[in-house]
């Protein structure tokens, strides 16, 4: 799991994925009419969650309570 992490923090691809699925949730939130949600509101969702992804995944170093802690 832990190597998962790591090729998911680091890869290009990995980064086209996060970004690419934030757009196809972007297009199912804009589609899902039964959601009520103001256009505006249904795309910051969807273009959060490679923001998202990268800080919840620990293996990412660019966020986090060392990033910018010299050791």
């Amino acid at each position: 799991m832990e190597q998962l992490q790591i090729w998911f923090a680091t890869s290009p691809i990995a980064s086209f994925l996060r970004t690419f699925g934030a757009g196809v949730l972007g297009w199912v939130i804009l589609n899902a009419n039964d959601l009520n949600l103001h256009p505006a509101i249904a795309i910051a969702l969807a273009s959060s969650l490679p923001v998202l992804i990268s800080w919840l995944n620990p293996a990412d170093e660019r966020f986090g309570t060392d990033v910018g802690v010299d050791e």
